[in-house]
């Protein structure tokens, strides 16, 4: 054996070292590429539930929104309903003030009928000796008569 190395041996021993060199970096990409692809599978799990959750969040949405809707209908039906009892109310109102009208004219018809009736008048303590039930007839027809005088129709 010689102490001089040939060119064959600096050769092979080249590829030992490129081939070992090589080795060791396909095992260390291999390892890393097993802990990138385990990495991304865990993150693909991940993004799976992030995506049902997702949807679940979407139609629980579409739920909200079919909810509120039905809201803004009822609203609106509301806000119209209101309108009418408003307007009701109104009507009602002007109604009551015409009634309260006539009451307090009716009220001052009565306290003038009292005025005159309280005069001493023989025919009114005449009137008022006679029995009530022919006061009232007697009535009636003197009310009968004014309001024909005064062109006043009378409830039958």
């Amino acid at each position: 054996m010689s102490d001089y190395a040939t060119k064959q041996d600096v050769q092979e021993i080249v590829d030992k070292a490129i081939n070992k060199a090589v080795n060791s970096l396909a095992e260390i990409i291999s390892d890393f590429a097993t802990q990138v692809d385990e990495r991304f599978e865990q993150v693909d799990k991940r993004l799976d539930k992030v995506d049902e959750r997702l949807d679940k969040v979407d139609k629980r949405l579409d739920m909200v929104d079919k909810r509120l809707d039905k809201v803004e209908s009822r609203l609106g039906s509301l806000e119209s309903r209101v309108t009418n009892i408003e307007t009701a109310q109104a009507q009602t109102n002007n109604r009551l003030e015409n009634i309260e009208g006539r009451l307090e004219a009716l009220e001052n018809d009565v306290k003038e009928i009292y005025k005159i009736l309280a005069k001493k008048d023989p025919a009114v303590s005449k009137y008022q000796q006679q029995p009530l039930e022919d006061q009232i007839v007697e009535a009636y027809k003197a009310i009968v008569h004014i309001a024909k005088k005064a062109n006043v129709s009378l409830p039958k």
